[in-house]
């Protein structure tokens, strides 16, 4: 049966400042059903599920994560790119206000469409996930407000992500969809978003220190899984990590305070876009549940 959310639910708000606090992330993804992310839950040997991405590090998490619930990766492709982008400027054109810059379901909507077409010819896969994440900067200017920064091309861009992003906080964005290949439908989706600042920088001092190798690499120009991006992190403000609980009732989303000291050791696999947590509560969720969810969003 669907899992289900209600009003007696208690919002968390817990501090997370070493590994010893790990189990504190857990609870963020426990939801008040009783049969909920049973830890020895398997996949059916029917269930084929595929990959919206090429890239190595999801495939060989997603992978790992698969292994653990007794099945394996059917394949991985990447997503059609072109298709989904049409899709979004559709949903844009919709829009009655032009007031935000970025459409608030935008990463969700973008891994809904990953896990809808990019298998959708393909035979032996009969489910397939879709992962997407963006970095936001927020600013005080409501035209600044919501400005999706991606990943550098090259030193020009490089340069201005990182006059950017210097004393900013940054909303990392990261979504899982799961879907019935077969049906065309949508059975799980999920959001989860980490609010931190960084630092006043100066550039040599990235430069120093990171280099270029975050060109074509990194959205936003900082891997926050390494200690030496986590070192660009302002110590004073705890990293806020909260979920959207399914798209409904967001006043009962529980939320979960990181150390910065922490960071990269406790929300390593969130950095790299593919957060264990998120892919096994849609995995599981989609799998129990007969419900096909909205979409788009």
């Amino acid at each position: 049966m669907a899992l289900q959310y209600t009003s007696l639910m208690i919002r968390r708000v817990e501090l997370i400042e070493s590994t010893k606090d790990i189990s504190l992330l857990t609870g963020l993804w426990l939801s008040p059903s009783p049969d909920a992310l049973k830890p020895d839950w398997k996949i059916p040997d029917i269930v084929k599920i595929g990959l919206a991405s090429q890239n190595p590090v999801k495939i060989n998490k997603v992978s790992s994560i698969l292994r653990q619930h007794g099945s394996q990766m059917a394949i991985s492709s990447p997503p059609p790119e072109d298709a989904i982008k049409v899709i979004l400027q559709q949903l844009w054109e919709k829009r009655e206000s032009d007031l935000i810059s970025v459409d608030s379901f935008r990463v969700a909507n973008i891994a809904g469409c990953k896990s809808l077409l990019t298998f959708s010819d393909d035979q032996s896969v009969t489910h397939s996930l879709g992962l997407d994440t963006d970095v936001v900067a927020l600013g005080e200017n409501i035209d600044e407000l919501n400005e999706p920064i991606g990943q550098p091309k090259n030193t020009a861009e490089l340069l201005d992500i990182l006059r950017l992003i210097s004393g900013r906080t940054l909303a990392i964005k990261t979504a899982a969809a799961f879907a019935d290949v077969q049906l065309r439908a949508i059975l799980a989706i999920e959001e989860v978003r980490i609010l931190l600042k960084l630092k006043q920088f100066e550039i040599g001092e990235y430069l120093d220190t990171i280099g270029f190798e975050a060109i074509g690499r990194f959205p936003g120009a900082i891997d926050f899984s390494t200690e030496v991006g986590a070192g660009f992190l302002d110590p004073n403000f705890m990293l806020r990590v909260s979920r959207i609980v399914a798209f409904s009732e967001p006043d009962t989303k529980k939320l979960v305070w990181v150390d910065p000291k922490a960071t990269s050791s406790v929300l390593g696999d969130y950095f790299n876009g593919c957060p264990e947590h998120l892919v096994n509560w849609v995995l599981y969720n989609g799998l129990l549940t007969n419900n096909f969810i909205p979409f788009p969003l």
